[in-house]
């Protein structure tokens, strides 16, 4: 069988490449917890594919830096369509993000990625929130499922996408009896603990109540910053911000993606061992890098119900918008 050089292959293609518009052209885009870690990687990531940007973080000052560094790194081709603001937000306060969710729905016609990565994990004696929740599990998972529910009318209007970035999942069940108490002190590791059990279900009634959506849960697990934590705040270090590229990549092969319990599943699997992030060459990870997919109530209808409904509640999502 005769053989031929097609190395001259690969020039067109990065011709063919150089002049396609950016992926991201005259998307919008929203990222909760964007002024550090993969929330700040992210938005610049996006502002560098094309999109518009909406930047949301306690921090005006970070955000406006973040703004700054978008409008760098901005194409081309999306100099007259891509736009960026910064809103703040604060995730432990109910009302604030009510407030910011109306921002939102008038400043954006849809969305096309929500992107939820605020807040790190935290060892030190429990917080308390302006509305007495326990001020982590509110940040990183309550604050994100009332995000969810009042932007999703805009993200339906897109069929977008929702990008939910939590640290390693647990194998464990939920205890109904006492895990529900946003006001009790669960101790430090449970409170590390809860917020992904808690979304893995929540996700799971999510996904079936906005069919037309993609949610995926991400499992990136946690790896070490090169600036070390604050010790008085005792602190999970913040995850890298260079693996953005694959969790963005990840998010946009919408053939891993639907809304059924099994290929919900497959995308936690997916994410986990994708080869650029994982085995990939994270540091200061262990190499036997293992994700398990959903936590086992997630795969109990009931207690997904159980879960959803009660975060509907606590999240006082009857009041109107």
């Amino acid at each position: 069988m005769p053989k031929y050089d097609l190395s001259h292959l690969s020039r067109f293609a990065e011709a063919n490449g150089a002049h396609s518009p950016p992926p991201f052209l005259n998307k919008h885009v929203v990222v909760v917890g964007a002024t550090q870690g993969l929330g700040r990687a992210g938005a610049i990531k996006y502002a560098e594919l094309g999109a518009s940007v909406v930047v949301a973080g306690r921090s005006e000052t970070a955000g406006v830096a973040v703004v700054e560094e978008m409008k760098r790194v901005t194409p081309a081709e999306a100099a007259q369509t891509a736009k960026y603001h910064f809103l703040k937000l604060d995730v432990t306060s109910l009302d604030d993000v009510d407030e910011f969710s109306r921002k939102v729905s008038s400043l954006l016609p849809s969305i096309d990625y929500l992107h939820l990565s605020p807040g790190n994990s935290w060892l030190g004696p429990m917080r308390v929130s302006v509305d007495g929740y326990d001020a982590t599990i509110q940040v990183q998972y309550l604050g994100r499922a009332q995000l969810m529910l009042r932007l999703a009318p805009l993200i339906e209007k897109a069929n977008g996408r929702i990008l939910i970035i939590l640290g390693g999942g647990f194998q464990r069940k939920i205890d109904f009896e006492n895990d529900l108490d946003m006001v009790k002190d669960h101790g430090k590791m449970r409170r590390a603990q809860l917020p992904s059990l808690l979304m893995d279900s929540f996700a799971t009634g999510f996904a079936e109540r906005y069919p037309r959506l993609s949610v995926i849960h991400l499992y990136p697990g946690l790896a070490l910053d090169p600036t070390p934590p604050s010790l008085s705040t005792l602190g999970f270090p913040s995850l890298l911000a260079w693996p953005i590229d694959c969790l963005i990549s990840v998010a946009q092969k919408s053939g891993h993606f639907a809304t059924t319990s099994t290929m919900y599943s497959n995308a936690l699997a997916y994410v986990g061992w994708h080869d650029d992030f994982g085995k990939g060459g994270l540091t200061n990870v262990n190499e036997d890098l293992t994700v398990y997919g959903p936590a086992p109530d997630a795969k109990d209808p009931e207690a997904v119900k159980k879960v959803y409904d009660w975060t509907v509640k606590v999240a006082k999502l009857d009041r109107p918008l």
